[in-house]
């Protein structure tokens, strides 16, 4: 059985029980009663914690402000890692009804989905923080501009939704491995760097990069591109598209996403030095249409380059 997350949500309570998971899907307006459960197949793996738990929360927001119009709901949450071809199978194979990824990720370009253009998170994955070896500081302190780092290799994992990204804005990229083996093949020099979102990157190194001695979060440089992370859903489950589509809105309008993300990040921001640092900006050509001229709220706290 995959591992899995049952969030049971009324008015009043949040039940969470483990190893459940309901058969209800609920698809269309036209079955639907505002008496019934809305349950809710969420997959959330190949990420990290921080981010499980961030966007999690902006979903209980979300169906919470739409209570009234949509009735109660429970999530059923898959954690589970899968491979790239897995993953590209959410909705088809796997019957997920959501998951949050960013815009234009390659691995549902061919896929039926429906997306809601609306970003949740000020695009902070954009936010590049770079994990080096302890003695590359001075190296990476004295990089002016992005030519410099396009002479240095950049460790991604295969797969990884932006290596594509730094090869089109012509870095080095060493695309290879997978997530458990990435400090170790950064501490042996296969490559000089590797990248996080600042939203994730403390998480990152305190639960992985540490256990490999030697390496640290980099003080100066941040890369930024347009990575905004949003929903998408089921192409059968409208229901719940338009109902997180209205939800989001509505919590945006109230201001409770930006709560959502000053409870989350405020202090993380703070603790990487966020606005002291170099940013170097790169193009993302995999932007939907929708988003082609996104730019994060955060790029204006930078004196940065």
């Amino acid at each position: 059985m995959k591992p899995s997350i049952l969030i049971l949500a009324t008015s009043l309570i949040l039940t969470v029980a483990c190893n459940f998971k309901s058969e209800t899907q609920i698809s269309t307006i036209e079955n639907y009663k505002i008496t019934d459960t809305m349950t809710i197949d969420l997959w959330s793996g190949n990420r990290t914690t921080s981010r499980q738990t961030y966007e999690r929360d902006v979903l209980f927001a979300i169906l919470t402000a739409t209570r009234e119009e949509f009735g109660i709901w429970k999530i059923v949450e898959t954690t589970k890692d899968y491979t790239e071809i897995e993953e590209s199978n959410i909705f088809d194979e796997f019957k997920h009804d959501l998951t949050v990824t960013v815009a234009g990720n390659v691995k549902f370009e061919n896929r039926e989905k429906i997306v809601i253009h609306k970003p949740i998170m000020k695009g902070l994955l954009g936010f590049r923080v770079l994990i080096i070896n302890e003695e590359d500081q001075t190296t990476f302190s004295e990089a002016s501009n992005a030519r410099n780092l396009k002479n240095l290799r950049h460790g991604i994992p295969l797969t990884w939704a932006d290596a594509e990204l730094f090869r089109s804005n012509g870095f080095s990229v060493v695309e290879e491995g997978d997530f458990d083996g990435l400090f170790d093949d950064l501490k042996s020099r296969k490559f000089d760097y590797t990248a996080f979102g600042a939203n994730e990157v403390n998480d990152v190194f305190q639960e992985r990069a540490a256990k490999t001695s030697g390496l640290k979060i980099e003080d100066n440089i941040i890369i930024y591109y347009p990575f905004p992370l949003l929903f998408y859903i089921n192409p059968n489950n409208k229901l719940l598209a338009e109902r997180v589509k209205r939800g989001l809105e509505i919590i945006s309008e109230n201001g409770t996403l930006n709560l959502i993300f000053e409870k989350h990040y405020s202090e993380i921001l703070s603790s990487i030095n966020f606005t002291s640092r170099v940013v170097f900006e790169l193009e993302n050509p995999k932007l939907p249409t929708e988003l082609k001229d996104f730019k994060s709220d955060l790029l204006p706290l930078y004196n940065g380059h």
